[in-house]
């Protein structure tokens, strides 16, 4: 006959179901922490890898492919490899954050540029803001006034001018240097009369973001503009500004009677 008092106690069921949530809830903070662990260990390692990431997604992207199929799976490689970057950069954010460390925030911070989530682009830099170290605060808002005076910049120039008027930004990269400011200067000189023209610089961290990545020399049209952008692409070719090679670019957007020429060397 068993002896009930050298049998183990059993918890009631509400009382075991707790333990057991308590011990899951447990186990998933020990891998949380356990995370936070590595992506601090290897910060520069994860910041490196994820900019090789967006390098390589942008040139698949870019890339024509000949095959429909093709360019619908590279169109769907480039879909996954965008959301897991944004990912990883999220965890390297929040790493930065918690380290007080200016340059690993600062690292941080040119990885959300490239980010393609808006929304979540937006929160990163705003965390960046709040919580980084004073000079990454001040480099963060730095960055949001850039991107409101940019959009204000926008919709001013769509507003303004006769509708059945032409209107065109030539951009300049401020990472191309001096040079790339003097040769978008002399292009605007140029255009003055056939079309509303002025001479914007494009900082890096909006041409970081997704909409923009321009390298080289591009004029980007809508489809159903092309016949404005074509001729005007052949004389920017044909012009004595230097040397260069000016392409195309369909984009989807929808600004009427607007063209974007950048100059980018």
């Amino acid at each position: 006959m068993s002896n009930p008092e050298l049998e183990p106690k059993r918890l009631p069921v509400d009382e075991r179901r707790v333990a057991v949530e308590e011990r899951r809830i447990a186990l998933e903070e020990r891998k949380a922490a356990s995370e936070d662990r590595f992506v601090r260990r290897n910060f520069a390692t994860l910041a490196t890898a994820l900019i090789s990431i967006a390098t390589i997604v942008f040139s698949v992207v870019q890339w024509k492919m000949s095959s429909r199929k093709a360019e619908l799976d590279a169109q769907q490689i480039a879909k996954r490899a965008d959301r897991e970057y944004d990912m990883e950069t999220y965890k390297v954010v929040l790493a930065s954050v918690s380290s007080k460390d200016s340059a690993q925030q600062y690292a941080a911070l040119s990885l959300v540029a490239r980010m393609n989530d808006s929304t979540l682009r937006d929160a990163l830099r705003d965390a960046l803001q709040r919580g980084g170290t004073a000079p990454v605060r001040i480099a963060a808002a730095e960055k949001l006034a850039q991107e409101q005076q940019f959009k204000l910049d926008n919709e001013r120039f769509a507003t303004t001018g006769a509708s059945s008027k032409w209107r065109y930004d030539v951009f300049y990269c401020e990472s191309s240097g001096p040079a790339a400011k003097l040769l978008a200067d002399s292009i605007a000189s140029r255009l003055q009369g056939e079309a509303t023209v002025r001479t914007r610089a494009l900082t890096s961290w909006i041409n970081a973001s997704p909409g923009y990545r321009v390298s080289g020399f591009q004029v980007r049209f809508e489809p159903s503009e092309e016949a404005q952008a074509t001729p005007l692409i052949d004389r920017l070719n044909a012009s004595s500004l230097g040397p260069r090679q000016f392409v195309g670019q369909v984009v989807s957007n929808t600004t009427p009677r607007y063209l974007s020429i950048f100059v980018c060397p």
